[in-house]
């Protein structure tokens, strides 16, 4: 009997120790899980300062949009580089040349070949080669998702200077539109956008720059700033981005600073820029 009296302070002592140990484990734990929180945090802000998308201060960002055929062959993608300073109030926009020739490594090929090779990342890597600048953030998306966000919009009031007429060898893309100033639908702009009849690919990017900045300009408003976080909320599955929903709410709240697009010409023969447009761009976007 006493040796059992004895043997049970003993048992007890090693419980007790098991559940503090049990108990250090889960404060550690916590203490972990919160530590990666903060600097989650920490590492969002200072990505978001760098940018200038903290507190009050200004947005000078440049972003690299690649819209992309659903079906990966009917048509080129869009290469859009923008740049957002809310200082100035200006958006500069270029749409790049499917055809411009640039190696990233050991990669070598055009911009489209880029994307096919490496998605939007490595066409974000091989416009920042092509121009020697840094892209703060870029955005991947199907002609699809940009359909929808027109069409939401309200459609675009664009001017045609001809009729434009076009249907690929299988039938699968066809455009059909009549000239004079209008109201295009998502579906017509995206006939526009998907026109396979210019001369080059210096030519669609022109005329895909020119709709760029007639969409942006005519939604510098308080009504779509209002439908900005709503419309990012409904097409946020279909993205391929790096952009954060805080940015993005940073990037509504100074949306009203904006005030006008201007495209930058990007120019191209036989897969390099025209004289003098390489330091152009450079110098509008870095």
């Amino acid at each position: 009997m006493a040796s059992d009296a004895y043997q049970k302070p003993k048992k007890s002592l090693k419980t007790t120790r098991i559940l503090i140990a049990v108990f250090l484990i889960l404060i550690l734990a916590v203490l972990g899980a919160f530590g990666f929180y903060v600097l989650r945090i920490v590492q969002d802000y200072d990505e978001d300062r760098q940018m200038g998308l903290t507190g009050t201060e200004q947005i000078n960002a440049t972003v690299l949009f690649v819209f992309y055929d659903d079906s990966y062959t009917s048509t080129a993608p869009q290469f859009l580089l923008t740049n957002f300073n809310s200082e100035s109030g200006n958006i500069r926009l270029s749409v790049l040349p499917a055809d411009l020739k640039v190696q990233v490594k050991t990669i070598d090929g055009t911009l489209s070949e880029q994307y096919t090779y490496g998605g939007v990342l490595q066409v974000k890597s091989a416009v920042e080669t092509l121009l020697d600048i840094e892209i703060d953030k870029y955005v991947g998306a199907p002609f699809s998702t940009l359909e929808s966000v027109i069409k939401d919009l309200g459609g675009v009031e664009f001017t045609l200077d001809d009729d434009l007429y076009y249907e690929n060898d299988d039938g699968e893309l066809i455009t059909t539109l009549k000239k004079g100033k209008q109201t295009l639908s998502g579906q017509q702009a995206m006939q526009y956008i998907r026109y396979g009849g210019w001369a080059s690919a210096s030519d669609t990017a022109a005329n895909r720059a020119q709709m760029a900045k007639s969409v942006v300009e005519q939604n510098l408003d308080e009504e779509t700033a209002n439908q900005i976080m709503d419309l990012y909320a409904d097409v946020s599955s279909s993205l391929t981005t790096d952009l954060s929903i805080i940015e993005m709410s940073r990037f509504n709240d100074v949306f009203l600073s904006f005030k006008q697009a201007e495209i930058i010409r990007a120019e191209s023969e036989n897969g390099a820029l025209t004289s003098g447009v390489l330091d152009s761009l450079s110098s509008a976007f870095a």
